[in-house]
């Protein structure tokens, strides 16, 4: 199964998204402007957030990110204003683009790692900038 670029792009009553178990990519755009979305489920397959994926999503106030994540593109939740806590389940930071995240935003949000991983986030070219990375214990 495939979900196609701009799928839920600017659906603004949608709250809430679970991807199916298939989905290995969540493509480019695909819920872009949706300001009331609050829950998103990524199954333990995804490997790459698109680049502008959750772009907007003004509402969105914590994720997890699954353990096979491998990529997170450009501005893929920027914009995402309230988002204030991420749970990286992969103990290998993914690759990310400069501006995959809110710049101002970085300072106040929490990340938490896998317990052991905590020093290779800090020691990363880009997760290095949040500076509430806790290891889960």
């Amino acid at each position: 199964m495939k979900i196609g670029q701009n799928a839920f792009q600017d659906c603004t009553g949608l709250k809430d998204i679970s991807l199916p178990a298939s989905i290995d990519i969540v493509p480019e755009k695909m819920c872009w402007g949706c300001t009331a979305l609050q829950q998103v489920s990524l199954p333990a397959s995804v490997t790459v957030v698109g680049a502008w994926s959750f772009r907007g999503c003004k509402s969105l106030k914590s994720l997890s990110l699954p353990a096979k994540l491998r990529k997170i593109e450009d501005m893929a939740f920027e914009g995402c204003d309230s988002l204030r806590h991420i749970n990286l389940k992969t103990t290998t930071p993914p690759a990310t683009a400069g501006n995959a995240f809110d710049r101002e935003a970085e300072n106040e949000m929490n990340v938490t790692v896998p317990h052991g991983s905590g020093s290779l986030y800090i020691l990363d070219n880009y997760w290095w900038r949040f500076q509430r990375i806790e290891e889960l214990k």
